[in-house]
């Protein structure tokens, strides 16, 4: 992989590198930066070219302005990390479509020194429908213990070129058409939770910023109220199983979150009133070692099977609703938002009416349903 001293195609967000294969050199200039789904969706152009080092003459001039700031000269690239991979590719064919499964095993190295190992497998559709992709992934997990990476080779290498970790981002704003239906904005707001969770996956798996954990869990949250606010109109017995297995994770994360605000809104401060107070040492060392223990358990959801499969799930369900028809789901969604928002003001008038007098539990409730109505 080769880019400028100062990663200018990293900043552009496109990668150039050139592969040996099968005694061919590839030359391929590609899309990178994190996917919004776990179906990668990225520009990609391939050429043979003569030597290891890339051949920028056969960019355009407009090209070349774009990708390294000048239209002609020499544009200093060099190598910044390099893959060696050993790929088993197997080719599945049926009536109507046909996917190729690779299986890469070997290491990412940095100019630098630093490594990775590499141990994924890849589904690529070459023709037909993409929820092709999905199936194969959902039924390969029956029998395969794998998760859902958001990274690709990459990605992965420019993280080991400065060793900085990436970091926490929130929610972007989801834009829906004032003649949307409700399919059509139901998918959108689902589209956008996830890639929120997604982006946040591995700042939360490494805890090195406490937002991390915090973002998962509102991208998490996020989805539940969707569903919550959808439920009227889609299918109850998914809307019940991803609510119950969204729970699940919004569990597995919670003690990380806990211990984090615990830490540093309560203990944190008043270490730096009294330093040498034995006592509060005592319990925040206590305190630090439960939380890395909580992150751990963050770390096992991220990576377990029954999160890869709930991503699986939950994107196959989203392709079958756009293309699933019916009086509901292909009504206006703003006849939906109306009553659904109506029905929320009264609940949340009713919730609030003695909020002074409310317990925890009851105004974290209240604050759930401000959640549903604004959304």
């Amino acid at each position: 992989y080769y880019d400028t001293a100062d990663l200018k195609l990293k900043r552009g967000q496109v990668a150039l590198r050139v592969r040996d294969v099968d005694k061919r050199r590839i030359q391929t200039l590609k899309r990178i930066g994190p996917a919004a789904s776990a179906i990668y969706r990225r520009e990609e152009r391939e050429q043979e070219v003569n030597s290891a080092a890339p051949d920028t003459a056969c960019f355009s001039k407009p090209e070349r302005k774009k990708l390294f700031g000048s239209e002609a000269g020499d544009p200093g690239l060099r190598p910044v990390f390099s893959t060696d991979i050993r790929r088993t590719v197997w080719l599945l064919q049926d009536a109507d479509s046909e996917v190729e499964l690779a299986l890469d095993i070997g290491e990412i190295r940095s100019e630098s020194g630093r490594s990775e190992p590499v141990c994924e497998a890849e589904l690529e559709l070459k023709k037909g429908d993409p929820q092709r992709l999905l199936d194969i992934a959902l039924a390969m997990s029956d029998r395969i213990d794998f998760t859902v990476s958001s990274m690709s080779k990459s990605d992965r290498g420019y993280a080991l070129i400065d060793g900085a970790a990436p970091r926490p981002v929130k929610a972007r704003r989801v834009k829906i058409g004032k003649r949307a239906t409700v399919a059509q904005s139901f998918v959108a707001i689902a589209q956008s939770c996830i890639d929120h969770l997604q982006r946040n996956e591995q700042p939360a798996v490494l805890g090195h910023d406490p937002e991390g954990i915090h973002q998962a869990r509102v991208a998490i949250r996020r989805l539940r109220a969707a569903l919550k606010t959808f439920k009227a109109v889609i299918d109850r017995d998914r809307q019940r199983y991803f609510s119950r297995e969204l729970n699940w994770l919004q569990k597995e994360f919670g003690a990380a979150r806990d211990w984090d605000v615990f830490l540093t809104e309560t203990i944190d401060p008043l270490m730096t009133r009294f330093p040498s107070h034995a006592g509060l040492s005592d319990l925040h060392g206590r305190a630090r070692r439960a939380q890395v223990r909580a992150y751990s358990r963050a770390r096992r959801a991220f990576g377990s099977r029954r999160y890869g499969r709930l991503r699986l799930q939950f994107e196959q369900w989203l392709m079958i609703l756009e293309k699933t028809d019916g009086p509901n789901l292909r009504q206006p969604v703003r006849k939906l938002a109306a009553k659904s928002n109506d029905k929320l003001h009264r609940k949340l008038m009713k919730s609030g009416k003695n909020i002074l007098k409310l317990d925890e539990a009851a105004l974290h409730e209240v604050r759930l349903t401000g959640n549903c109505l604004l959304y």
